[in-house]
């Protein structure tokens, strides 16, 4: 159990954790765990966080994380592999999501699918879809993203919100090359 654990340590925090709770059970060979804590930053949301799962001395898995926020819920997984190469991969999906709890201007309601996977050297993410209102507008977008160190060697987005739509595709570096329509 903690009591307004935040991040960093020393200077301005940016994340805070008011309070929260870790219980595991087991040895480092092989153990469960499950988490509940609420966090809150400068520039993050307010969120309510609960996962469960196990892991052992070569990785972690939490196969149910659930987080409340932005007056909606997220759902969804993560794992890390740290033996022999570090690793890791995550799922969510969220409903009733609204941007406008946070940011006043940005109020809506969406839906949203995405997944994550990556390595010492790449992370990948690819945003599924985002569906709903934005703006009191409809909205209906996907992206995806490989970042390779500073560099963005692939990257697409797509939205739509009425009529208006919109793509790019190319890539990030110290030189872009990126097509719009």
């Amino acid at each position: 159990r903690w009591h307004n654990l935040a991040w960093p340590l020393a200077g301005a925090h940016r994340v805070v954790s008011p309070e929260g709770r870790l219980d595991a059970e087991g040895t480092l060979a092989e153990y469960t765990f499950a988490l509940q804590a609420a966090t809150r930053g400068a520039q993050l949301p307010a969120a309510q966080w609960r996962a469960r799962g196990r892991g052992d001395r070569t990785q972690l898995a939490a196969q149910h994380v659930e987080i409340e926020a932005l007056r909606g819920t997220f759902a969804g997984s993560a794992s890390v592999v740290w033996t022999p190469a570090l690793r890791w991969h995550a799922q969510l999906a969220g409903e009733g999501i609204d941007p406008g709890a946070q940011w006043p201007a940005w109020n809506g309601s969406l839906s949203l699918s995405a997944h994550a996977s990556g390595d010492r050297t790449e992370t990948r993410l690819v945003l599924e879809r985002v569906r709903g209102t934005l703006r009191d507008f409809p909205l209906d977008a996907s992206a995806s993203a490989v970042r390779r160190g500073d560099a963005f060697p692939a990257l697409a987005a797509s939205l739509r919100s009425g009529t208006a739509i919109a793509h790019v595709e190319g890539r990030l570096a110290e030189t872009w090359d990126l097509a719009w329509s």
